[in-house]
């Protein structure tokens, strides 16, 4: 019994995903579903084609919307704890004087997702910790 093409996420099919959404600049901007309009919709449907002419898969449009905002988040998290930083931690150390995890070594994908990095990252406003000190 020949089986049909499949949907389920292999790691070729990830790769493929990162290797054509990486190549348009719109589809980078891209962070949540609602900053996806005709522009984004196009480049989807173009990934989709591609991906699934490359790996006899038969994803929706839909599954590659998510899978790609699922890769958006994961990378803007790492990137966030890797401290708004592509360079590895190696020589970053706790105040115990201990080397600080890499927390980017186990994603595959951290490098190739660069074109998602926000300018704006990590340039939020700081927020001041007022203490004040109660005496009984």
């Amino acid at each position: 019994m020949q089986q049909g093409p499949t949907k389920t996420w292999s790691p070729d099919a990830e790769d493929g995903l990162v290797e054509l959404a990486t190549q348009s600049p719109a589809l980078c901007k891209v962070q949540y579903r609602h900053d996806i309009k005709e522009l984004e919709m196009m480049d989807f449907q173009r990934v989709q084609e591609s991906l699934n002419a490359n790996l006899n898969k038969c994803f929706t449009v839909d599954a590659i919307i998510a899978k790609w905002l699922e890769f958006v988040q994961l990378f803007r998290l790492k990137y966030a704890i890797n401290g708004y930083s592509m360079a590895d931690r190696e020589n970053t150390y706790n105040k115990d004087g201990t080397v600080k995890d890499d927390n980017r070594e186990s994603w595959r994908f951290f490098n190739r997702l660069e074109c998602l990095i926000d300018p704006t990252d990590g340039l939020g406003p700081k927020k001041k910790v007022k203490q004040e000190i109660i005496e009984d």
